[in-house]
């Protein structure tokens, strides 16, 4: 223990907190792994293994969207931030992917922190007539966009040769959990959300590529909508 504030953050709560909340096993054993075995006891006495908490099913129609979309077509949707480690490109190789396991039917709708770099790759990009890029969303209307789309997309965080086991839940898993819209979980293998099995939830690994039109024919198939669509042919450069 010593006096970097970072440090100091997680000790003082750790020590005199009544109650310490975890998301999941993993958060746990490696927040606590530079500790002695007394700490760890002790933390481990108060501790609760609980994921974020999703709201009831009300919550999702407090405030209507207008956004428009296509009936016809499979409406796929992603929420949420761009990192140097998950950005545009994973967005980008899912739409190619699909594309060239010949599969037209869809339309990816982005929800994120637009800046000129993300714009850059958008414009640039031979999928983009696949992709359609949006602002953030406020987050009772993004409660109810996720009841308007058919597959929302859901990413680990990247941990693989980074640390020894991937420690994360994504907090987005519980407001997708509360929607009617079935989920498409890119994975590290063994992560909480790899592990995760549920009715809702269609898991393919990360850098399992061959597998994405497997796994979204499946999810095609049990929504009731083609993969193809003569329609929906474009130009790509």
């Amino acid at each position: 223990i010593d006096d970097n504030s970072f440090n100091v953050c997680e000790v003082i709560p750790f020590l005199y907190a009544d109650e310490l909340i975890f998301t999941n096993q993993y958060q746990m054993d490696y927040m606590l792994e530079r500790f002695d075995e007394d700490i760890k006891s002790m933390v481990k006495k108060k501790a609760v293994i609980s994921q974020h908490p999703t709201l009831p099913a009300n919550m999702y129609n407090i405030e209507k969207s207008f956004y428009k979309i296509s009936e016809e077509e499979i409406n796929i949707a992603y929420f949420g931030n761009f990192y140097d480690t998950r950005g545009f490109r994973q967005i980008e190789l899912v739409a190619k992917e699909l594309y060239d396991s010949n599969i037209n039917n869809f339309k990816i709708h982005v929800f994120t922190n637009l800046n000129k770099k993300t714009m850059r790759f958008y414009k640039q990009s031979d999928f983009k007539e696949y992709i359609e890029m949006n602002q953030y969303a406020p987050y009772f209307e993004f409660l109810n966009l996720t009841n308007l789309m058919d597959v929302l997309l859901i990413f680990d965080a990247e941990t693989e040769g980074i640390k020894p086991y991937n420690p994360y839940v994504p907090s987005k898993l519980s407001d997708y959990r509360g929607s009617t819209s079935k989920i498409w979980a890119f994975t590290e293998k063994n992560s909480v959300l790899d592990l995760t099995v549920e009715d809702n939830i269609y898991t393919v690994h990360q850098r399992d590529y061959y597998k994405y039109c497997k796994v979204f024919t499946k999810i095609a198939n049990d929504i009731g909508k083609p993969l193809y669509n003569a329609d929906n042919i474009k130009c790509l450069n």
